[in-house]
């Protein structure tokens, strides 16, 4: 592949983003996933013809680029996931594909901000806590300062708590429910110990009574 035909591909991903991004702004969300979509068509494909490129594309393909241009690809590539993403948490949402998403462009930058931030909102709204926790903190540990992670990781004690009070209250039934089977005998046990009280019969603690051929001991 020629180098101008690399440049073309490049400066056509670039239009593709900056498309992507306009229709973003507008609230135009299919038309900025039409756009963002696209541009993976224009990048995928490449590896450095210097060998040692950045992590996650190289060794993909036998098309040679320079580093350089191969930056370029793996920005636009990053762009491709990290905006998709968004625009599935926008419209919709889907939440999902959203996650999705970003997990693949952590596969290119393990500490993208962006994508680990995003991917922890989707975790969250998925009710993932336990992976939307690590995903803020670890936006922490790259940007101690971030406001945004800290507030995501505020209400996520708020979803712990009550999510340790719904266990709580289903452990509290569980254990406190009687067995199925009694359930299923005592209506038809009621008539039995009603006729014999309107009778004044007194039964002795030590009889029994017969409900649908099984013995009761009283």
């Amino acid at each position: 592949m020629s180098g101008e035909e690399v440049t073309k591909n490049i400066l056509t991903a670039v239009q593709l983003k900056e498309q992507g991004n306009l229709a973003f702004k507008e609230g135009d969300y299919p038309a900025a996933i039409a756009a963002y979509h696209q541009i993976y068509m224009y990048v995928n494909g490449y590896s450095s013809s210097g060998g040692g490129g950045p992590p996650g594309l190289t060794g993909q393909t036998t098309k040679q680029v320079t580093q350089e241009e191969m930056v370029q690809i793996r920005e636009l590539k990053l762009a491709h996931y990290c905006n998709l993403a968004m625009c599935h948490m926008k419209h919709g949402p889907k939440y999902l594909k959203a996650r999705d998403n970003c997990t693949k462009a952590l596969a290119i930058d393990p500490d993208n901000v962006k994508a680990l931030f995003r991917r922890g909102k989707c975790y969250a709204q998925l009710n993932e806590l336990d992976e939307a926790k690590a995903d803020f903190e670890r936006v922490l540990q790259l940007q101690p300062e971030s406001s945004d992670a800290k507030r995501e990781l505020r209400s996520l004690r708020g979803a712990f708590e009550k999510l340790r009070k719904r266990e709580q209250k289903k452990c509290y039934y569980d254990c406190n429910e009687a067995p199925a089977s009694l359930h299923s005998v005592a209506p038809r046990v009621a008539p039995v110990l009603s006729e014999r009280v309107v009778g004044r019969q007194l039964v002795p603690r030590a009889a029994a009574i017969w409900v649908d051929g099984v013995q009761l001991a009283l």
